[in-house]
């Protein structure tokens, strides 16, 4: 099972720029869930699941440990904060291939990123010319159109 996830939020949370970010220098992409969706492009061998994470007690509920559908969809309480969305893809195992094969690390999935992309935030704390370098690429690779926007978040305005 390979899994994407997103942060669910009206708004930037302070919370998420300093728990995934290491440096000052980092971008949040701003999308929803319909663009999520429909920025997958159409592959018969790849079904995405698209839902969001359920936050549980696991030592009061019971987890199904036979159904990993369930353990990629929910996690602990404590991790609530998160909100998390998830895409999942299963790849079934073929039980005619060798049992010792490793299965693959990750896998492809072609996008739209047009579609994908709302907005690309660029991290509160980092310096004016990382919004240019972040606009550049995105210009370069021929994304110029999605708007690259510095973080206000920390902004008295």
């Amino acid at each position: 099972m390979y899994v994407n996830s997103w942060h669910l939020n009206e708004g930037e949370a302070a919370a998420m720029w300093e728990l995934y970010l290491k440096t000052f220098e980092g971008i949040a992409l701003e999308t929803t869930c319909g663009r999520l969706r429909d920025s997958f492009c159409a592959e018969k061998s790849q079904k995405v699941f698209i839902g969001t994470v359920s936050y549980i007690d696991y030592e009061t509920e019971p987890v199904p440990r036979s159904n990993a559908f369930f353990l990629a969809r929910h996690k602990r309480t404590s991790f609530a904060h998160e909100q998390e969305l998830r895409a999942l893809i299963w790849l079934l195992v073929n039980p005619d291939n060798d049992i010792k094969t490793a299965p693959p690390e990750g896998v492809n999935v072609r996008l739209d990123l047009t579609r994908l992309i709302r907005k690309v935030f660029v991290s509160p704390s980092a310096g004016s010319w990382y919004v240019e370098v972040v606009a550049t690429l995105l210009e370069k690779f021929g994304y110029g159109a999605i708007p690259v926007v510095q973080s206000r978040l920390y902004s008295l305005k």
